[in-house]
């Protein structure tokens, strides 16, 4: 028969396993999060522009009339970045060819004293530049409308924000009829002024991604036939 002593240390061992699932089930959930807002943008957004038109004749014309990009998406994501570990890098579901998308995570010396976080990172063709601009300001302004600036990363001129609580960071910028979308999180928690650590990583990718995107000899195969 157990002594008292013995049964306290039990669930005292079962506490800390709880507490211990919860925070790695915390962590998977925010490192995800914005994974999953992004990418079930594209798939509202192909929803929303079908239940407009209720005839079978309608949608497939509607189908027809989406311009597809001259670029496939995929390539323009990089699949590997110094300094970053890529946990996923494919193109989005339900975007019809049209979208792609990635997530990050830094690992180098210089990033060794920020809390852990990831980057997801969507690239989607939204049929000319006014078009993906508009949907840089959508982003925005529904889920980044703190301290909003236009910045430059070299010579592309792009915006940023910040959440609300100050936890996500994006970047986003049009390119040749592409929205390209950088989103900063922190994965288990929200530290003391967030965002430095935030903006350092989301703006040393920016950059790196737009070296990317910008240079054709980074990409092979980009071209659709």
């Amino acid at each position: 028969m157990q002594s008292p002593a013995a049964r306290h240390k039990i669930s005292a061992d079962h506490i800390v396993i709880g507490i211990v699932s919860a925070a790695i089930v915390l962590s998977l959930f925010t490192a995800i999060f914005y994974a999953v807002g992004e990418s079930s943008a594209m798939s509202v957004y192909t929803k929303d522009a079908l239940e407009q038109h209720h005839s079978p004749g309608s949608m497939q014309q509607s189908r027809a009339e989406k311009p597809k990009p001259t670029i496939e998406p995929l390539t323009l994501v990089p699949s590997n970045i110094k300094d970053f570990n890529t946990n996923a890098h494919h193109e989005t579901p339900g975007g019809d060819g049209r979208a792609a998308e990635a997530i990050y995570q830094p690992q180098g010396d210089q990033f060794t004293q920020i809390m852990p976080l990831n980057s997801y990172v969507l690239i989607s063709y939204q049929g000319s530049d006014g078009q993906a601009a508009q949907e840089i300001r959508k982003t925005l302004d529904g889920r980044f409308p703190k301290d909003r600036k236009d910045i430059q990363i070299e010579t592309q001129r792009a915006s940023s924000g910040f959440s609300n609580d100050g936890g996500s960071y994006f970047t986003g910028w049009v390119y040749q009829g592409f929205s390209v979308k950088i989103i900063t999180t922190y994965v288990n928690a929200i530290p003391a002024n967030p965002e430095i650590g935030l903006q350092k990583v989301g703006d040393i990718l920016s950059q790196r991604i737009n070296v990317y995107i910008s240079n054709p000899k980074y990409r092979k195969g980009d071209q659709t036939n």
